[in-house]
């Protein structure tokens, strides 16, 4: 897996989540280090950190910055592959399947999803 959807936070947010126009450190770190669409916050800086749950954008600061993949789909998200195939990943793929997909390391073994 290559990329995945983004949510972007409300016009006038000091926030950088979404923003794929940017070079900025804060503009590039989507990780699948928490699952789709996921209840938990992203982790970023302070200063650029919007908490939006109320449209599934919580967000919180501390020292290891990540940000979770999120759509307004229902029940899951849009990831492209590396082979430049589409798939719709379900917010329930277990969470050792989604890391797995997001590594570079290779090897690892994937049920379905």
């Amino acid at each position: 897996m290559l990329l995945s959807e983004s949510l972007t936070t409300r016009e006038g947010d000091n926030d950088h989540r979404g923003d794929m126009l940017n070079d900025g450190e804060v503009c590039a770190y989507y990780m699948t280090i928490i699952s789709p669409n996921s209840s938990s916050p992203d982790v970023m800086l302070s200063g650029r950190c919007v908490s939006r749950p109320d449209i599934q954008m919580p967000c919180t600061t501390a020292a290891n910055h990540y940000k979770a993949a999120r759509s307004r789909h229902p029940n899951g998200v849009n990831v492209g592959m590396g082979d430049g195939a589409v798939r719709y990943v379900t917010n329930n793929i277990s969470l050792t399947n989604w890391k797995s997909l997001g590594t570079m390391n290779g090897g690892e073994g994937l049920d379905d999803f």
